[in-house]
């Protein structure tokens, strides 16, 4: 998780960085650090008009790659 969030703070707008941070939030059960990862990047893709599903399920079926 931690990688992740040096990757997203290198791009903020990569949702690759953004998909694997919240994957490894969840997969060491912290639903809280998932919960205000997404808001986060929800607060920085819509600066530049784009948006995430509202679940951490649809965000992690976003076709990325």
């Amino acid at each position: 998780a931690r990688l992740g969030h040096i990757w997203l703070e290198m791009e903020p707008y990569s949702l690759e960085a953004l998909s694997l941070t919240v994957q490894a939030e969840g997969a060491i059960g912290n639903p809280r650090a998932v919960k205000r990862t997404l808001q986060a990047a929800r607060v920085r893709l819509l600066e530049v008009g784009q948006t995430l599903p509202d679940s951490l399920e649809g965000m992690l079926s976003v076709q990325i790659f």
